[in-house]
């Protein structure tokens, strides 16, 4: 990746037309595979309960509204419309590792909706526990994949082409982690 970044930059010679698109198509290929990497690294840590959390009070709140920024582009792109929720509620957890989940599940959301749709997070607080939601409209989970959609490399049978199907896996890992559960209702 550091020699295709090197290239890229043309701080050399000036490259043959169409070598800059490759090499840029490259290095993001490079990209993907080293996220797929460290997303499969991430979830065997977990699963073997080495995954470290360094938990704080933090606001619910600011971490929906930093997933949205951080899917901006994909959110605006796909033209979904996100509700985010009015009330706030502290919650002592590992803020990134939080917001992994988060980028995943809204991820996940946005997949399954049309263009002009509204996503809709929620956050309730009952007995001292948080809850988070977050509700598309868009195609129901089928049957078949209702109970399998948080396993590793399980993949949906509408969404999963060129996907990992590791995503949910390392959500689910990363809410366990914080003693919570994680599920899915169609």
């Amino acid at each position: 990746a550091l020699i295709l970044s090197l290239l890229a930059s043309q701080k050399r010679e000036p490259l043959a037309p169409g070598v800059l698109t490759e090499i840029e198509r490259a290095l993001a290929s490079a990209r993907q595979l080293t996220d797929l990497s460290n997303d499969f690294l991430e979830l065997e840590k977990f699963e073997a309960g080495r995954g470290s959390l360094e938990s704080a009070s933090i606001s619910a709140l600011d971490v929906c509204e930093l997933a949205c920024e951080t899917l901006a582009e994909t959110i605006d792109s796909v033209g979904v419309v996100i509700e985010i929720p009015k009330k706030d509620c502290i919650i002592m957890a590992d803020e990134s590792r939080i917001l992994k989940v988060m980028e995943v599940l809204l991820l996940n959301a946005i997949r399954r909706s049309t263009a002009g749709a509204s996503i809709v997070i929620s956050l309730n607080t009952a007995d001292g526990f948080a809850t988070l939601g977050i509700t598309d409209y868009g195609p129901p989970i089928a049957d078949t994949d209702a109970d399998v959609i948080f396993d590793k490399f399980s993949l949906s049978s509408e969404t999963g082409a060129g996907r990992s199907g590791l995503g949910l896996a390392i959500a689910k890992a990363i809410v366990a982690a914080h003693d919570g559960t994680i599920g899915g209702i169609s």
